[in-house]
């Protein structure tokens, strides 16, 4: 009897959620993947597996290791320790490695740190960069210590040259507070479903406490390009100039992201790169009426499987 009881229970948690019954996840509180899940690099499958689950629902534990029952057909060998690739108009999964594995962000925090300046302040509101701002390792937007650029312009110089003074501007100036800052950051996690993110500064700069998985980066990517047209216009751009003015000198932000000069339909989103991340992206594509986000995480040729993930994506019928 306690057998039998045993094999429905597990057929009702398991067998009765279908591929397409799976919704985006509703708001829930953020728990970070290094305190609450077993799996880690070392002790995961090494293959790449496929899901076509609905996207991103937290209280559900996909199961990742059909690799090698469900091979997928066509999948490009990408190099990336973890990846995910998403079609945000179907909500589907189309391709999957390690995503919930636990990794340092590196720049791509500064998807968040957009997304919180904006919640909390104009984006043509003037700030003056204050002298901690500057006092930060590169990449750097080139920003001196009493300047005052509009929320706006500061977004180029944090999205384009991935500028860490710009992210240090942003949390200074935005509320009273710093640490309020990263606070509203870990709120924003949470409100998003975040549960592998926790952040302890605005830049991504490496920290043993900071921490997000390539599930999440997706989730973040499709929500910024649903919700955020300003973050949108400014990670799109290739290059811009701000002009010098009476309050500050002129700029001339390149983005880093090169899908947007090689890649047809990119739509931008972010790059990274330090010690403990690697290299890392978060990319997509728009074609036809599909939008596709891709992210890869340690991955030596981010730019080269980004484009081969996105063809792959394409070419399937989502």
């Amino acid at each position: 009897m306690i057998l039998l009881l045993v094999v429905v229970v597990w057929a009702v948690t398991h067998l009765s959620l279908g591929p397409g019954s799976r919704a985006l996840p509703t708001p829930g509180p953020v728990v970070p993947a290094h305190a609450t899940r077993a799996t880690t690099i070392a002790g995961a499958p090494s293959g790449p597996a496929e899901a076509s689950q609905s996207l991103l629902n937290p209280s559900y534990s996909w199961d990742y290791q059909w690799g090698a029952d469900h091979p997928a057909t066509g999948v490009p060998a990408v190099r990336a320790r973890t990846a995910v690739l998403v079609d945000i108009d179907n909500r589907h999964v189309l391709f999957s490695r390690l995503p919930h594995a636990p990794m340092a962000p590196a720049s791509t925090a500064k998807l968040t740190t957009a997304m919180v300046a904006l919640d909390h302040d104009d984006a043509d509101a003037t700030v003056t960069v204050p002298d901690e701002a500057v006092n930060v390792e590169p990449n750097l937007m080139g920003l001196s210590a009493g300047e005052q650029l509009t929320v706006r312009e500061l977004l180029y110089g944090l999205m384009l040259d991935s500028g860490n003074d710009a992210a240090e501007t942003l949390a200074a100036t935005t509320m009273a507070k710093r640490q309020s800052f990263i606070r509203a950051m870990n709120l924003k996690a949470a409100t998003l479903g975040l549960t592998d993110t926790h952040f302890v500064n605005p830049s991504g700069l490496d920290d043993g406490q900071q921490v997000t998985s390539a599930h999440d980066l997706a989730l973040t990517a499709a929500y910024v390009y649903q919700h955020y047209p300003v973050i949108d216009e400014v990670v799109a751009t290739t290059q811009q100039t701000l002009p010098y003015s009476s309050l500050h000198k002129a700029f001339f932000p390149t983005n880093l992201n090169k899908m947007l000069w090689t890649f047809p339909g990119a739509i931008g989103f972010k790059t990274g790169l330090t010690d403990n991340a690697g290299q890392v992206f978060v990319g997509g594509a728009h074609r036809g009426n599909r939008t596709l986000v891709v992210v890869e995480m340690d991955d030596p040729l981010i730019f080269t499987d980004a484009a081969a993930l996105l063809d792959y994506g394409f070419r399937r019928e989502g």
